[in-house]
C-alpha cells in the first residue's frame, strides 16, 4: 500500500486537533506540554499519519521513546504490537497497563 506524506498544513491541523482532544498535555508522563507527535508504529514499519497511530508528548519523553524503542523492541514484540492494536499498544507502551 502507498503512503501519502501529509501536507506541512495538514500535519499542522492534524497535531492541533490532537493536542486539543488529548488535553494538550503529555500522554506519558501527564506532566509537561505535549509538543511532539509520536508514530505507535513508524511509517517506515507500515505505520500512518492518522490519529489513532499517534500519541502526543513533550520532548522528554519523545526523545526517551524513541531511545527506548531503538534499544529494546524485537521483532517479535513489534508483531505482537501489532496484533494487539493501536489502543492496547498505547496503553501497555506508555501507561504500563
Amino acid at each position: 500500500m502507498a503512503r501519502t506524506k501529509l501536507s506541512a498544513k495538514k500535519w499542522k491541523e492534524l497535531m492541533l486537533t490532537l493536542v486539543n482532544e488529548r488535553g494538550g498535555i503529555c500522554e506519558s508522563c501527564r506532566e509537561r506540554i505535549a509538543v511532539d507527535a509520536h508514530h505507535l508504529i513508524y511509517k517506515s514499519q507500515g505505520g500512518s499519519d492518522t490519529a489513532d497511530n499517534l500519541i502526543i508528548l513533550c520532548r522528554s519523553c519523545h526523545a526517551e521513546a524513541h531511545a527506548t524503542k531503538n534499544k529494546s523492541l524485537t521483532k517479535e514484540r513489534k508483531n505482537e504490537k501489532r496484533k494487539l492494536g493501536v489502543d492496547a499498544t498505547r496503553r501497555a507502551l506508555y501507561f504500563g497497563t
